[in-house]
C-alpha cells in the first residue's frame, strides 16, 4: 500500500510540475539542479485506458512523430519508471533532424545528479547512436524535494529511422552515495499508423537559386532574334512545405544581342534586344542520395522583350506575353555549414515557350533552349 501511495503521489507531483512548465516554456536553458529520488520506486509505469495523468511538456522540438506514440494511452509519448525516476519520452523531428524529448521527475528523498549528457539510443536492428544535447529546461516541483527536468537531444541521422521499429533509450543517472544507475525507456513504432516520409527523409524547407544561363537553340519566329548564343541570369526562391513539392517565384534577364535588330527596328540606332521574365514556379524533387537531388521546376508568368534607342531614352519596340518555362536540374551538395545551411551546385537544362507574337517590325514566337549552372542555398 505504501508503494502505491508513493506512486500516486509521484504522478500527481509530475502533473503539477509539468503544468508549471507549460506556463514557463520560455525559461532559460541551464544546468540540471540537484534532485532527490526514491530508489525503491516501481520498475515500470503501466499504461491504463485514457490519457496519462500529466500533460506533455511544451518544449518539443519540431513536430511529434506520432507513429512512435503509445496507442494504449492515446498519447504521443512513452512512459517508464527507472532508477527511481519517472521518465516520459517523445520523438519529434524537423525537416533536417530527429529529436528525443526526455522529461524526468524525481519526487523521492535520495540525492541525485542528472547526467543527461550521456544519452545513448539503441535501435532494434542493433544500431547504437550517442545523442547530442540541444535544449534544456528544469523546474522545482511542488514538493520540498521534488524536481522535474526536460531536455531535447538530436539524432545524428534521420535516414536511420526509415526501417527501424524499436528503440531503447539509456541515460546515465548519478545517485549520490550510490554511484551510477542506467535509466532506460523503450519506444516501439506503431504498426497501425502509416509512417510519413518526413519522419526519416532529410530535406530543406526553402531554397535560393542564383543561375547563369546560355541559350543555344530556338524554334519558330524566335530564331529571328535568338540565332546566336547569348548569356542570361535568373534568381529565385522556393518554399518546400512538403518533402517533394514546393512553390516559388523567379525572375531573370535574357540577352539576345544585336543580330535581330534589322528585323525588329530597321534603320534605327538601337541597343541590343533584351528579354525579361517573372514567374510563379512549382517544383518537384527527389533524393537519389544525400548529395544528389534531381529537381524539376515548372513556371508560368510574364515574359517581355524590348529594344531601346542607343541613348537609352526611347523604347523602340516592346511586347509582353504569358510564357511557360520548365527546368530540369541536378543539385550536387558541396557542403553543410554548422547552422544547417547547405550549399550545392546544379547544372540545368531549360526550355521556355515564348508566344510573343508581334515585336517591332517582325513576329517572334517559339521555343528557347538554354543550359545553366546554379548556386543553390538551402
Amino acid at each position: 500500500m505504501i508503494g502505491w501511495a508513493l506512486r500516486l503521489w509521484g504522478l500527481s507531483a509530475f502533473a503539477c510540475a509539468l503544468t508549471v512548465a507549460s506556463a514557463h516554456a520560455s525559461a532559460e536553458a541551464g544546468s540540471a539542479p540537484s534532485a532527490r529520488i526514491a530508489p525503491s520506486a516501481p520498475a515500470a509505469v503501466t499504461a491504463s485506458s485514457g490519457p496519462p495523468p500529466w500533460r506533455a511538456v511544451s518544449a518539443i522540438v519540431g513536430r511529434e512523430l506520432l507513429e512512435w506514440g503509445d496507442p494504449r494511452t492515446g498519447s504521443a509519448s512513452r512512459l517508464n519508471s527507472s532508477c527511481g525516476l519517472i521518465l516520459e519520452a517523445h520523438l519529434s523531428g524537423t525537416s533536417k533532424q530527429n529529436y528525443l524529448n526526455l522529461s524526468a521527475l524525481n519526487a523521492g528523498e535520495s540525492a541525485v545528479d542528472f547526467r543527461f549528457n550521456g544519452v545513448t539510443a539503441h535501435f532494434g536492428s542493433g544500431l547504437t547512436r550517442q545523442l547530442s544535447r540541444r535544449i534544456e529546461v528544469s523546474h522545482a516541483g511542488p514538493g520540498p524535494h521534488s524536481y522535474w527536468l526536460h531536455r531535447s537531444f538530436g539524432f545524428p541521422s534521420k535516414a536511420e529511422f526509415e526501417h527501424e521499429d524499436r528503440l531503447r533509450i539509456e541515460v546515465a543517472i548519478e545517485i549520490r552515495d550510490q554511484g551510477l544507475c542506467n535509466a532506460s525507456i523503450e519506444l516501439v513504432r506503431r504498426s497501425d499508423v502509416k509512417v510519413p516520409e518526413s519522419s526519416y527523409a532529410t530535406y530543406s524547407r526553402g531554397q535560393v537559386n542564383m543561375g547563369l544561363n546560355l541559350h543555344f537553340a530556338s524554334t519558330g519566329d524566335l530564331r529571328t532574334i535568338a540565332s546566336n548564343v547569348n548569356p542570361g541570369f535568373d534568381f529565385g526562391w522556393i518554399a518546400f512545405p512538403w518533402v517533394h513539392h514546393g512553390i516559388g517565384l523567379e525572375f531573370g534577364v535574357d540577352a539576345y544581342g544585336r543580330r535581330g535588330l534589322p528585323a525588329v527596328a530597321p534603320a534605327a540606332d538601337a541597343n541590343a534586344v533584351v528579354g525579361w521574365f517573372t514567374m510563379l514556379t512549382y517544383s518537384y524533387r527527389i533524393q537519389l542520395s544525400q548529395r544528389l537531388i534531381p529537381q524539376y521546376d515548372f513556371g508560368a508568368g510574364l515574359y517581355g522583350l524590348s529594344v531601346d534607342s542607343a541613348e537609352g531614352e526611347d523604347r523602340l519596340a516592346a511586347t509582353t506575353c504569358l510564357s511557360l518555362r520548365e527546368k530540369l536540374k541536378l543539385n550536387i551538395l558541396l557542403s553543410t555549414s554548422p547552422d544547417g545551411t547547405r550549399v550545392a551546385l546544379a547544372p540545368a537544362l531549360i526550355h521556355s515557350y515564348i508566344p510573343a507574337g508581334h515585336f517591332g517590325e517582325t513576329s517572334v514566337s517559339g521555343n528557347l533552349f538554354s543550359g545553366a549552372l546554379y548556386l543553390v542555398l538551402e
